[in-house]
C-alpha cells in the first residue's frame, strides 16, 4: 500500500508540474504575440485615429485576445487594439460589433463581443488603425509565421 501511495504522489506532482510549465508557455506565447504585433505598428508607422466615419463592417479576422483586423470594404481595413483581454477572441467564429452610432467606429465607445460564449464579454476598442491592404496582408503573414 505504501508503494501506491507514492506513485500517486509522484503522479499527481508531474500533472502539477507539467501544468505550470503549459501556463508559462501560454503566457510567453500571449506576450511574444502582443511584441508582433506592436513592433508592426512601431515599424510601419501607424498612427491611431479615434474615429471611422462610413465604416460598413464586412468581415474580420483575429490575432490575438486583444487584436483583430476588420475590413470595411472599398480596401479599408482596420486593425483594432482592444482594452484588456477579450475571452476567446484568438479561436472565435463569430463576433458582433456594437456601434454607439450607425456607420462609425470609435474608440473608447464601441465594443467587440465573441458570440456563442455562455457569459458574452464586451470588449472595447482601446485604438484603430487604418492599414492598406499590403500592411494587412503583410500583418497576417508575419503573425502566423511567428505563431
Amino acid at each position: 500500500m505504501k508503494i501506491y501511495n507514492k506513485i500517486v504522489i509522484v503522479f499527481y506532482m508531474l500533472i502539477v508540474i507539467i501544468s505550470l510549465s503549459d501556463c508559462s508557455n501560454n503566457k510567453n506565447n500571449k506576450s511574444q504575440r502582443f511584441e508582433i504585433i506592436s513592433k508592426f505598428i512601431a515599424l510601419n508607422k501607424l498612427k491611431s485615429i479615434d474615429n471611422v466615419f462610413a465604416f460598413n463592417f464586412r468581415g474580420w479576422s483575429s490575432l490575438d485576445d486583444s487584436h483583430l483586423i476588420v475590413d470595411s470594404g472599398f480596401n479599408r481595413n482596420y486593425l483594432l487594439k482592444l482594452e484588456g483581454y477579450c475571452s476567446n477572441l484568438s479561436y472565435a467564429i463569430n463576433i458582433k460589433l456594437y456601434q454607439g452610432i450607425n456607420n462609425r467606429l470609435q474608440t473608447h465607445f464601441d465594443s467587440v463581443s465573441v458570440i456563442n460564449q455562455s457569459f458574452p464579454q464586451k470588449c472595447r476598442i482601446k485604438k484603430i488603425y487604418l492599414l492598406t491592404n499590403d500592411q494587412k496582408n503583410e500583418l497576417n503573414k508575419v503573425y502566423k509565421q511567428n505563431i
